[in-house]
C-alpha cells in the first residue's frame, strides 16, 4: 500500500502493474478501499500526478462507500441488518433461553447479559451460518445437478474464509463457502457457488472454465467482475445503517 498527501487529505491505495495497459485507471471499491493500475512503462511520479488530479473525487467516493460499521463496533437495537436481500432490525432482549430469531421483520436475539457483545455476535454468527446453510445449499445443489459431475458429490462446508469468497478443495472432496456471502446480493452468493461447482469441472480459470460458469449461471462472467467491488469481512456487508 501507498498513502499519497493531497489538498483533498490522505489517499491510502494499492497499486498494481499490468502490462498492456495504455491508462492508468483508479477504481475506488465497495468498502472504500482504493485500487490503482498501471503498467510497468509508467513512473511513479506520473502515476502520482494523476491520483492527485483525481483526488477530490476519490476522497468524496471513498468516504461515500466506507462502510457505517466495523468489526470492532457495538451492535445494538434498532440497527439494520441484510441477510441474503432480507432487511431485518436488530432486537436485543434478555431472556434465560438464549437463541437469535427471525420473525420475519426483525432478528431477535435473546440473551441473558444484555451487555456481553462477544455472546451476542456468537448467537448472530450461528443465525447467519445456519440461514447460510440453507440458501447457499440450495444454490449448491442447483448448480451441482447441472454440472454432470460423475465423481462423488463434495460435501459442502460454511465457514469463515479470510481471503477467499469459497475454495473447491479436491484433495479432500468438499467445496468450502465463505458465510460472509450472506450479506451479498443474492445473486453475487449464487454466483459463488457456481464458480466453485464449475471447479469440479475445470481445474483452473481458462476460457472453458468461463463457458462451464455461463452454462450453469448466465452471467458468470458479469457477477464476476462485480464481486470484485467487495471483500470479505463479514459485519461490513451485514449491518448496513
Amino acid at each position: 500500500m501507498a498513502i499519497l498527501k493531497s489538498d483533498s487529505g490522505d489517499i491510502v491505495y494499492t497499486l498494481t502493474r499490468r502490462k498492456g495497459m495504455k491508462n492508468i485507471l483508479i477504481k475506488v471499491k465497495h468498502d472504500g478501499s482504493v485500487c490503482v493500475s498501471a503498467s510497468p512503462a509508467v513512473s511513479d511520479s506520473r502515476i502520482e500526478e494523476f491520483i492527485r488530479a483525481k483526488a477530490s473525487w476519490i476522497v468524496s467516493t471513498a468516504a461515500a462507500k466506507k462502510p457505517s460499521f466495523s468489526a470492532g463496533d457495538k451492535l445494538a437495537n434498532g440497527m439494520k441488518l441484510r441477510i441474503f436481500g432480507e432487511i431485518l432490525t436488530l432486537q436485543i432482549r434478555f431472556g434465560w433461553d438464549e437463541d437469535a430469531v427471525s420473525d420475519g421483520e426483525n432478528l431477535i436475539v435473546t440473551v441473558r447479559e444484555l451487555d456481553n457483545q462477544s455472546h451476542i455476535r456468537q448467537l448472530l454468527i450461528g443465525f447467519i451460518a445456519q440461514r447460510g446453510r440453507t440458501v447457499l445449499g440450495k444454490y449448491y445443489d442447483c448448480f451441482y445437478e447441472r454440472c454432470g459431475y460423475m465423481g462423488n458429490k463434495p460435501m459442502l462446508v460454511l465457514k469463515a474464509l479470510k481471503s477467499k469468497w469459497g475454495h473447491c478443495d479436491y484433495k479432500n472432496n468438499q467445496i468450502m463457502l465463505n458465510f460472509a456471502l450472506c450479506g451479498l446480493p443474492t445473486e453475487l452468493a449464487a454466483y459463488v457457488a457456481a464458480h466453485e461447482v464449475a471447479h469440479l469441472l475445470v481445474h483452473n480459470h481458462s476460457a472453458e472454465f468461463y463457458k462451464v460458469g455461463e452454462s450453469l449461471y448466465p452471467g458468470f462472467r458479469e457477477y464476476n467482475r462485480l464481486l470484485k467491488e467487495y471483500d470479505t469481512r463479514l459485519w461490513e456487508h451485514i449491518v448496513i445503517g
